[in-house]
């Protein structure tokens, strides 16, 4: 058997106390002062426990107050030869961090060769490219003795879903002379909660193309998505909404379930016993929320139908009951936008913005999502009446700031809502198509002034976070047929293209800095 060093030095003691005690040859007064302290030092040693390599090995890791050296191989040159006298440490094998949750990451200071100074740490993000990741560690410095700390990481909702990405915190430690690092890396996943549409407006909104026109055939261009689903709304009918408290009733408002994958016509509920909808026209929503999905294997979209035709923020009660049997609150002009009642009787009611607030309000409590856009498409009613017209943009930026400030509070939170909300809202340009049944490229003044808000409002800043996709060119002769009832109205291919031109216009709005 192999003695260890220690021990070999003890029997030696022994043997040598032995010697005195028994050989005689150690007789000089000198020699046996020398072997007697031998045996005084192994004695003194061996009540210390002092080398005593096996306590040694089984030391853990450094505790606040422990000042042996860590038994850690890769700390052996630790504190010798002008080397740190501590080491930064943590998992840098990469975290996952779902956007809109918070990660606790511990960190670790080794200390070796009795450090026992403050070590001040600091954070600093590598190419960060926005403010969406927030970080912070729980303390400032680590004092004497404290070895164990923690770094919190929370990436916030923005104003669109993010994308799988990596991003890496440095974290710094310091105690004056020397300075420890280490590397963080974070994967980045995005949400699995559904990005939230609301549909806002009149008729083009609503969808009214050719009859016939849809075409849910697999690989068709209207064949719906499991992935794109939409408020199973009630009908735009006197039969539901046969007074002005239907319209803030939540029982009204969807049939059943409550959800369904989404399906032309939009404005109308799908029957579970039915393998489609009815209808046969299409609109611009569906197209718009193919182009808005990204095929992650997570990414859901929830369309909130809410638009009326012949509505707006102008009286169209009279136009309305003239070839409608709907009840006395259509005629006495309850029905509109406008986010607040109105004392001149040339506009009409607070209705229908009540009701596109109450319905996105249904969406986001029921799935959980975020409120990403709001697309808007009107302004031939307003273009029909001088009043209406010149008082345009003011009731449009009022109601825009309204529907931020109304509609409920999402993952996102408080700070996306209110008059500095950046919710994007997305308005398109008039018709300008012309065939048999009348020509639409040129507009009344009054119209053309309600068009002229559509299209310069957000460059002269009176509605923040606002894009406005211009549809000059879809008409007729370009290969976009007109729709039910005249060219005020898009046919199926146009409205296709207008869904590809709202989602182009809100990525380049999303991509341009505010």
């Amino acid at each position: 058997m192999t003695l260890k060093p220690f021990n070999r030095f003890r029997a030696l003691s022994w043997r040598t106390l032995k010697s005195v005690r028994t050989n005689r040859s150690i007789s000089t007064p000198n020699a046996q002062a020398r072997v007697w302290f031998l045996v005084v030092a192994a004695l003194l040693l061996a009540s210390c426990g002092g080398g005593d390599e096996d306590t040694v090995a089984t030391t853990g890791a450094a505790t606040p107050g422990n000042t042996q050296q860590p038994t850690d191989p890769s700390l052996a040159n630790f504190g010798t030869d002008g080397q740190p006298a501590f080491r930064l440490r943590g998992n840098n094998n990469g975290f996952d961090l779902v956007e809109g949750d918070t990660i606790t990451i511990p960190v670790t200071i080794d200390r070796v060769n009795e450090h026992s100074e403050t070590v001040e740490v600091s954070l600093e993000l590598v190419d960060a490219p926005d403010d969406l990741l927030v970080s912070a560690l729980d303390r400032a410095a680590f004092q004497p003795g404290q070895t164990q700390g923690t770094l919190n990481a929370t990436f916030l909702h923005g104003r669109q879903r993010t994308i799988e990405q990596q991003r890496t915190i440095v974290v710094t430690a310091t105690d004056g002379v020397d300075s420890s690092q280490i590397e963080v890396v974070l994967n980045i996943r995005p949400t699995t909660l559904p990005d939230i549409y609301l549909l806002a407006g009149q008729s083009n909104m609503v969808g009214f193309s050719e009859f016939n026109a849809k075409d849910i055939s697999p690989g068709g261009p209207d064949e719906p998505n499991p992935l794109i689903e939409q408020l199973n709304v009630t009908a735009n009918d006197t039969v539901t909404f046969d007074s002005v408290t239907q319209f803030g009733n939540p029982e009204a408002q969807t049939g059943f379930p409550d959800f369904a994958i989404a399906e032309d016509p939009l404005h109308t509920s799908s029957d579970p016993s039915l393998s489609s909808k009815v209808g046969t026209m299409v609109g611009m929503g569906l197209t718009f929320a193919k182009r808005a999905l990204v095929n992650d294997g997570n990414h859901r979209i929830v369309l909130v139908p809410a638009a009326w035709s012949s509505t707006g923020f102008c009286n169209t009660g009279e136009f309305l009951s003239s070839f409608s049997d709907g009840p006395d609150f259509i005629a006495d002009g309850e029905l509109g936008w406008n986010a607040f009642p109105q004392t001149d009787p040339v506009f009409g009611g607070t209705t229908l913005f009540e009701r596109a607030v109450l319905r996105t309000n249904i969406a986001i409590q029921r799935k959980g999502g975020i409120l990403r856009g709001i697309l808007w498409h009107q302004g031939e009613s307003d273009g029909d009446n001088a009043v209406c017209a010149a008082a345009y943009a003011e009731n449009l930026a009022t109601m825009v700031s309204e529907l931020r400030t109304r509609i409920i509070v999402d993952a996102r939170g408080p700070d996306a809502r209110g008059a500095a909300s950046d919710v994007p809202f997305i308005a398109g340009t008039m018709s300008r198509g012309t065939d048999p049944r009348g020509d639409f490229s040129f507009i009344s003044n009054s119209k053309q002034i309600v068009d002229n808000v559509h299209r310069n409002i957000g460059a002269e800043g009176v509605i923040p976070h606002y894009g406005v996709a211009i549809l000059d060119d879809i008409i007729p002769a370009n290969g976009f047929p007109c729709g039910e009832g005249s060219c005020v109205h898009y046919g199926s291919e146009a409205y296709r293209e207008i869904g590809i031109r709202y989602f182009e216009t809100l990525q380049d709005l999303l991509n341009t800095p505010q």
